[in-house]
C-alpha cells in the first residue's frame, strides 16, 4: 500500500513540474473569434477553401468557428481542423497552482474533520484535548494522509 502512495505522490510531483503554473501554456493568449478562425484569417485562407480541405461547406466552417467560439467543439473535431491548418492540436489541463498543495489542503480538512469527530466523542466521555494537542493529532494525520495517497480525502465536504 506504501509503494503504490509512494507511486500516486511520485506522478503528482511530475505532473506539478510538467503543467505547474509556471508552464507556458498559460501565456497562450485567447482570442474572441476562437483559433480556428484566427489561424485561417493569418493565412489568408477563406472558410470556402478550409471547408474543402476538410470536406465540407462553407457555412458548416462558419458553424466550426462558431462552436469553437462556444466552447462546445469537439476535440476530435479540433484535431482534424489543426491538421488541415497544418497546426498541432495541444490539449492541457494546467493546474491553478500545484497539485502537491490542493492533496496537502484537502488531506488537512479531512483530517480536521476525523480529529473533530474523535474529540467530540472523547467530550463526551469527559476525556477532551487541548486545541494544541488537537492541531498536534491533526497535521500528523494530515501528513499520514498525504503520504499514503489516500483517495478517500475527497469524501470530505471542507
Amino acid at each position: 500500500m506504501v509503494r503504490k502512495g509512494r507511486t500516486i505522490n511520485l506522478r503528482r510531483r511530475q505532473l506539478d513540474k510538467a503543467l505547474g503554473p509556471s508552464t507556458l501554456l498559460k501565456d497562450v493568449p485567447v482570442y474572441k473569434l476562437g483559433l480556428i478562425r484566427e489561424i485561417r484569417l493569418a493565412l489568408a485562407m477563406t472558410a470556402t477553401q478550409l471547408g474543402g480541405r476538410l470536406g465540407i461547406t462553407q457555412p458548416a466552417v462558419t458553424q466550426l468557428e462558431l462552436s469553437e467560439q462556444a466552447g462546445t467543439i469537439s476535440l476530435n473535431t479540433l484535431r482534424k481542423v489543426a491538421e488541415e491548418l497544418d497546426c498541432r492540436l495541444i490539449y492541457a489541463l494546467v493546474p491553478k497552482r500545484s497539485l502537491e498543495l490542493d492533496v496537502e489542503e484537502q488531506a488537512r480538512k479531512a483530517a480536521l474533520k476525523l480529529v473533530a469527530k474523535v474529540s467530540h466523542s472523547m467530550a463526551l466521555e469527559d476525556e477532551s484535548i487541548s486545541s494544541v494537542e488537537r492541531s498536534k493529532r491533526v497535521l500528523e494525520l494530515a501528513r499520514e494522509l498525504v503520504a499514503d495517497a489516500k483517495s478517500d480525502i475527497w469524501d470530505c465536504e471542507g
